[in-house]
């Protein structure tokens, strides 16, 4: 009897340790997702009054489907967790005429797109066209510079977390390999991962934890930063990976080794 107690006892344990482990990774992946993706928001209006039930939809090859909100009673809309890339975003609304605005997002960015809908033309109106009024500009808080993929590909630089850093203004480079974001110590910015800290315990700098070709993104803010992040008081460099969408793409990648090319000299 004792022994079974004591067996059963060693059961519960490990399945609340079990338990507890599930509830931190999956509060920790949430948390990754939250920082790592963009939110688009903004009002639509009609002769300058907030219109309600305008469909909004946005598209990207970044997601696997369309996603789409209605404007609430004031005419604002609010679609979030929206991963980076190019957006096409459309306003319905029935006897109004849609209107399609495109945007790029960045890693977690707060875009701001307000439109303003006209009445439909009637058939057999005579309608008179004007010059559309632009878009007002996409709100920005924070100081950042977002460098992608295919634009790293073709600059002659290493795609390392540091080369691509040491790309944004307000980034300089500080002796053994450390880097400085607005004048604060090496030490004291912060380096993500999709939202995950990937700081190393000793100075401070990112560790290599990642592919490179699986990049899709990197985005270094220098001022005017969020206090959500944390542990930092230069700057946050957070690094994104590809994303799934409903498109395929893929990469090959080989290296050529040769001991010769590197043998050291007898003067060496």
């Amino acid at each position: 009897m004792f022994l079974k107690l004591v067996h059963e006892k060693g059961m519960a344990i490990r399945t609340a340790t079990f338990v507890l482990l599930a509830v931190v990774l999956a509060a920790a992946s949430a948390m990754a997702q939250t920082i790592a993706t963009s939110t688009l928001t903004g009002k639509v209006i009609a002769n300058g009054v907030p219109l309600a039930g305008v469909r909004v939809t946005a598209k990207s090859p970044s997601l696997q489907g369309p996603r789409g909100t209605v404007t609430d009673a004031n005419g604002a809309y609010l679609l979030p967790f929206l991963p980076p890339g190019d957006y096409v975003v459309s306003f319905e609304m029935e006897k109004m005429q849609t209107r399609e605005e495109r945007l790029t997002l960045t890693g977690d960015m707060t875009g701001t797109v307000t439109v303003e809908l006209e009445l439909a033309a009637v058939v057999g109106e005579i309608v008179v066209t004007a010059e559309r009024a632009m878009t007002a500009p996409i709100e920005a808080t924070s100081v950042s510079a977002t460098f992608d993929q295919e634009l790293i590909k073709v600059l002659p630089v290493g795609r390392t977390f540091e080369a691509v850093t040491l790309l944004a203004p307000g980034v300089n480079a500080a002796p053994n390999e450390n880097i400085i974001i607005s004048g604060a110590m090496s030490y004291d910015s912060l380096y993500l991962v999709n939202g995950m800290i990937v700081n190393e315990n000793l100075r401070g700098q990112p560790h290599d934890l990642y592919i490179e070709d699986a990049i899709e993104e990197t985005t270094v803010f220098s001022g005017g930063i969020s206090a959500k992040y944390g542990h930092f008081t230069g700057g946050v460099v957070n690094m994104l990976t590809k994303s799934g969408s409903n498109e395929y793409h893929g990469s090959f990648r080989t290296t050529l080794r040769n001991e010769s090319w590197t043998d050291p000299t007898p003067l060496t």
